[in-house]
C-alpha cells in the first residue's frame, strides 16, 4: 500500500483533482485505488530550499527495487501533470517500512 504525504504549495494545488491522480496512479501500478493513500497538506511553511511539491512516500518492504522505482517515477509524472510543475519543482523521499512496523485495524501487520 503506497502512502504519500504531499506538502504542496497552495498555488499549485487548489485546482488539482487528487482523486483522478489516485485513479491514474492505481491504474499505472495495476493495484486498487483503495490500496493507495494520498494525504495533501497545503497550509504549511517551508524555509531554506523550497519545493512547490515535497512528498514523503512510504512503501512496504515487500516491493522490489524495480517496483519502487516504478512507483516513484509514476507518482512524479502524475504530480507534474496534475500540478503543472516541472521535475525540478518536485522532491520525493521514499521510506521503506518493514513487516511488523505497521499497526492498522487494531493489529500488527506482517508480510513476507
Amino acid at each position: 500500500m503506497p502512502i504519500a504525504n504531499c506538502y504542496i504549495r497552495k498555488e499549485f494545488s487548489e485546482k488539482t483533482n487528487y482523486q483522478q491522480l489516485v485513479k491514474e496512479w492505481a491504474e499505472a501500478l495495476q493495484i486498487s485505488e483503495t490500496d493507495i493513500t494520498l494525504n495533501v497538506v497545503m497550509d504549511h511553511k517551508q524555509f531554506g530550499h523550497q519545493y512547490p511539491a515535497m512528498i514523503n512516500l512510504f512503501l512496504p518492504s515487500l516491493w522490489s527495487e524495480t517496483d519502487i522505482e516504478k512507483i516513484q517515477r509514476t507518482l512524479s509524472q502524475l504530480l507534474q501533470k496534475h500540478l503543472k510543475i516541472t521535475s525540478d519543482q518536485l522532491f520525493i523521499m521514499t521510506s521503506i517500512i518493514e513487516s511488523g512496523h505497521v499497526f492498522s485495524d487494531g493489529q500488527m501487520e506482517r508480510w513476507d
